[in-house]
């Protein structure tokens, strides 16, 4: 049992200091427009591309452990075209072994100097056959040219197989985590890559964003600020950053009536209720339709759900 009073929980309301997200959000803003600038100056098949905050600040919900996680929207179907395209030749076999020299050759970026421009200069010329350019390219592309636009000692590392994290605190404050993804039509609706397979993966947003907006406004933002509480308690408890699908979906199903005035008060009702209700009922943020553990985009399992709300011991 984590056993908190309520000096605790309200301390978890206090506002991180907007400014430092404001700020990094800007400089990456900044290094990514002149990075993909590089990039479309050799590159005809990237043309338009857009910015997008994918995690807990979109909701102004973080925390102490929180990261910038920023979606780079690409609009460039040839590429899409050259992934499939490469995806079917006969290269299984030597897979292993591209994709372990890949991480090796920049597992010292930010260290030797020498090391980043040698490996630079090696995936600029490899990004110049355009035939071949898919969106592994486009991924060592983006982190070739940000290493030359940040710092030597900035810590540039690809996790998960489909987000570039950038790691620096003189620089930014915070680690940012930028996830490219490519736009399906004129709709809030994105195709991410796992670049280490080909695989694509559709991540549609619209239903969340319209969901997290009408409980903001049924619960007078006492929703948003329940996602911050939420996202302390699921660090306290658990010792990892929470998935925002999972808090978000987790709270959504709430209902309305228990989101009083009162921060704290609050807090005991939604613990109270989800220790008392069945956890397998909950729905999706994205698709109310989707119960919360088949969602593709939860990576919190059942367990750990349980584990987490059981272990919350609030002290009066």
């Amino acid at each position: 049992m984590n056993l908190l009073d309520r000096s605790v929980l309200q301390s978890f309301v206090d506002d991180i200091d907007d400014s430092t997200f404001e700020k990094a959000y800007d400089n990456i803003a900044g290094v990514l427009e002149d990075a993909i600038m590089e990039i479309k100056r050799r590159n005809p098949y990237i043309s338009n591309y857009s910015l997008l905050v994918a995690n807990e600040v979109f909701t102004e919900s973080q925390f102490c452990a929180s990261s910038l996680d920023v979606f780079v929207v690409f609009d460039a179907i040839q590429i899409e075209l050259n992934t499939q395209k490469n995806a079917k030749k006969k290269f299984v076999q030597t897979l292993k072994t591209y994709w372990q020299e890949f991480l090796n050759s920049f597992k010292l970026f930010g260290s030797k100097k020498k090391k980043r421009q040698k490996e630079i200069k090696r995936i600029e010329k490899k990004a110049l056959s355009l035939s071949t350019y898919d969106v592994k390219m486009l991924y060592e592309d983006l982190v070739a040219q940000l290493s030359k636009l940040l710092y030597v000692n900035t810590s540039i590392s690809i996790k998960n197989n489909n987000k570039i994290s950038i790691c620096g605190d003189e620089e930014f404050g915070i680690e940012i985590n930028v996830i490219p993804v490519f736009k399906i039509g004129d709709e809030e609706k994105y195709k991410l890559y796992n670049i280490k397979n080909n695989k694509e993966f559709i991540i549609d947003f619209r239903k969340r964003f319209e969901n997290i907006e009408l409980k903001n406004e049924a619960t007078l933002e006492g929703y948003a600020t329940q996602i911050k509480i939420f996202n302390n308690l699921y660090w306290n408890v658990i010792g990892k950053k929470p998935n925002q699908i999972f808090i978000e979906s987790l709270l959504c199903d709430c209902p309305n009536d228990l989101f009083l005035i009162n921060d704290v008060e609050t807090t005991i009702n939604l613990v109270n209720y989800l220790k008392n209700n069945a956890m397998q009922n909950i729905k999706s943020i994205c698709d109310k339709s989707v119960p919360l553990f088949n969602e593709p985009l939860n990576t919190t399992s059942f367990g750990t759900a349980l584990k987490f709300v059981s272990n919350i011991d609030i002290k009066d």
